[in-house]
This record gives C-alpha cells, sequence and structure tokens, in this order.
C-alpha cells in the first residue's frame, strides 16, 4: 500500500553523576533552549530528588510534564514523590558473587576472568507514565 506511517523519536536522557552544579546546570541549558526530553533517567535517588526539585521549581511536573526514572537496587532505596519508575540492579547478587570471584582468584593461580551477566529488572510505576 502507499501508506506512509509517521515515526518520531522520543528522546530519554540519562543523567549521571553527583556534581550538584553541574547538573542543575544541564537542566537549566535545556529549558533555556527548550529542549526538555519526553524522560529523564537519574543515576541514583539523590540524584531524582535534585532533578524532581528542579522541575518543581520550574513548573515541569512529573509525569503529565516528563517522564523521570531512577537506577537503584532490587529494594527500593528511598521514598520518591511521586513513586517513579526504577532500573532494579541486583545489587545484593553483585556483591555476592564479587566476593565468591575474589575467593576463588586467590586459591586458584591459574584462575582465569571471567564475564558475568546478571538480570536487571525495569520497574514501570503507573505514577510516572502519562495520562
Amino acid at each position: 500500500s502507499g501508506e506512509e506511517t509517521e515515526i518520531t523519536q522520543k528522546d530519554v536522557f540519562f543523567i549521571p553523576g553527583r556534581n550538584r552544579k553541574r547538573i542543575t546546570g544541564k537542566l537549566k541549558t535545556m529549558l533555556k533552549e527548550h529542549r526538555f526530553p519526553e524522560g529523564l533517567v537519574a543515576s541514583s535517588p539523590e540524584i531524582a530528588f535534585l532533578i524532581l526539585d528542579f522541575l518543581h521549581e520550574n513548573n515541569i511536573r512529573v509525569p503529565e510534564d516528563i517522564f523521570l526514572a531512577v537506577i537503584g537496587e532490587d529494594q527500593d532505596p528511598c521514598i520518591l514523590k511521586p513513586s517513579l519508575s526504577r532500573l532494579a540492579l541486583p545489587g545484593n547478587n553483585l556483591g555476592q558473587i564479587a566476593a565468591r570471584e575474589l575467593l576463588k582468584q586467590m586459591k586458584d593461580i591459574d584462575y582465569r576472568q571471567r564475564n558475568i551477566v546478571l538480570p536487571v529488572k525495569f520497574i514501570i510505576k503507573n505514577s510516572t507514565l502519562r495520562p
């Protein structure tokens, strides 16, 4: 058929780091240049708090105006309002596996380094989805 489908790209930016001034500066630049994405992903709950404060101060609503998610461990690292979608990392499992691998390396002179892949969960909260 001759029908064409319009494809739109929705941007989601990852906000790393712990430097409050740099993060706030990046957010101010996005706001000033009218380049706010569909969503932001914070690298920690602390960064999510910083982003939520900035958005609130600038009358930008989560989730009505922007999607915000946070990277965290299996358990909710803290209580955020609204309860954010989260990329849950298996924090406890990582520590246990690392300790086992270190013990193996200390005991075995012929130890060969290997890659271990653990699944992560993306937990979508209805409170962060646009209505």
